[in-house]
C-alpha cells in the first residue's frame, strides 16, 4: 500500500522513499513471495507478471523514471525477474482529469521455475496523499441592465480545508465583481494559462468569506454585447495548494418575458333567428316555418358566444 500525489514517483519496495527525487515512502512495502517446493535455497519465485490492464492514473516502471533509468511496464514487457521486484516505480500522472484520485489496484502474480502461476494474484494499492477539494455549482436569474449578488457559492475539502477560490472562466454580457460595484466593488480577474495554485499571480484570490460578496452586473439590452444569459467557472484550492480539477459552473439567466396587451379578439359570425312572413292561420294544421340567416358584424368581440334558437 502506498500514497502519492500527482507527478510524484513511488518506489514500491521503499519504506523510506527519496524526497530529493520526489519519491515518497510506501505505507506497506512490496515484498517478494515464496515458492515452497523450490529445491534451491533461494525460495523466491522465478518471475513476476504484471497485469498491465490494472495500471491506471499513471505508469509503472522498472527503474526510476526520474533519473532516466526507468523502462515502462507495458503489454510487451510485463514479466520481470524476481530480483527486479524491488526496482519497480509508479509515477502518478492523474489520468484524464490531470489529478491523481487514487483507488489504483495493480495486480501481479508470481511464476515458479516450472512456469506455474500463483492462482491468487497479489495487489498493490495506491491512494492519493491529498484528496482534491470539491466546488459547488450554482445559478442566478438576473434581468438585463441590473446587478445581483450570486448565491450558493462554496466548496469543501474531504481531507482538509478550503483556503481560497479562483475564477477560471469569466461570464459574458456583463462584469463579475468582488463587492457591489455601486459601493466600490472591483472586477474579478480570472486565472491565466500559467496558473499555479501555490504561487499567487494576477488572478483574484477569493477567501471563503468573499464568496458572500460576489456580484454580476448584467449589460442592458441596448449594449453592444447585451446580457442574454451566460456562465462562469470557479474552483476551490485546499490547504495543500491543490485545486479542484473540475471547476464548478455558475449559470446566469435572464427572467422570462411577460407579454402585455389586450385579450386576443376575433371576428365572429352571429346566427340570427327571424320569423317568416308566411305565417299560417290559427286553424291551419301547418305550423309556421322558421328560417335562419347569418350576419357578419362589423365589430370585434373578445370571445365567442352563442344565441339560442327560439321556437316561434
Amino acid at each position: 500500500v502506498g500514497e502519492l500525489s500527482t507527478g510524484e514517483t513511488l518506489q514500491l519496495s521503499s519504506a523510506v522513499g527519496t524526497p530529493s527525487l520526489g519519491t515518497p515512502a510506501m505505507t506497506t512495502t512490496l515484498t517478494e513471495g515464496t515458492d515452497p517446493d523450490k529445491v534451491a535455497a533461494d525460495k523466491r519465485p522465478t518471475q513476476y507478471r504484471i497485469d498491465v490492464a490494472t495500471i491506471t492514473e499513471g505508469k509503472l516502471y522498472l527503474g526510476n523514471p526520474t533519473t532516466g533509468t526507468g523502462v515502462e511496464i507495458n503489454a510487451t514487457k510485463n514479466t520481470i525477474a524476481a530480483a527486479d521486484l524491488a526496482n519497480l516505480f509508479f509515477q502518478a500522472d492523474g489520468g484524464a482529469n490531470g489529478v491523481f484520485d487514487g483507488g489504483v489496484a495493480i495486480k501481479y502474480v508470481a511464476i515458479d521455475e516450472d512456469g506455474l502461476e500463483d492462482p491468487t494474484p497479489g495487489t498493490i494499492y495506491l491512494n492519493p496523499t491529498n484528496i482534491p477539494p470539491d466546488t459547488d455549482n450554482s445559478s442566478e436569474e438576473i434581468p438585463q441592465g441590473e446587478t445581483a449578488k450570486i448565491p450558493g457559492l462554496g466548496g469543501n475539502d474531504p481531507d482538509g480545508i478550503v483556503d481560497e477560490y479562483v475564477v477560471t472562466q469569466l461570464p459574458t454580457g456583463g462584469i463579475l465583481y468582488l463587492g457591489d460595484p455601486a459601493t466600490g466593488g472591483t472586477p474579478i480577474v480570472p486565472t491565466g494559462s500559467t496558473f499555479n495554485p501555490a504561487t499567487p499571480g494576477t488572478e483574484t484570490r477569493l477567501t471563503p468569506a468573499n464568496l458572500n460578496n460576489i456580484y454580476f452586473a448584467a449589460n442592458p439590452g441596448t449594449a453592444s454585447v447585451p446580457f442574454t444569459g451566460s456562465t462562469f467557472k470557479y474552483a476551490a484550492i485546499d490547504n495543500d495548494n491543490v485545486i479542484d480539477p473540475e471547476p464548478a459552473t455558475v449559470t446566469l439567466t435572464t427572467p422570462p418575458e411577460t407579454t402585455g396587451g389586450k385579450l386576443p379578439q376575433r371576428r365572429e359570425s352571429i346566427p340570427m333567428v327571424v320569423r317568416s312572413s308566411n305565417t299560417a292561420s290559427p286553424n291551419s294544421p301547418t305550423p309556421p316555418t322558421v328560417r335562419s340567416i347569418s350576419v357578419i358584424p362589423t365589430f370585434l368581440v373578445p370571445a365567442r358566444f352563442k344565441l339560442q334558437r327560439v321556437k316561434i
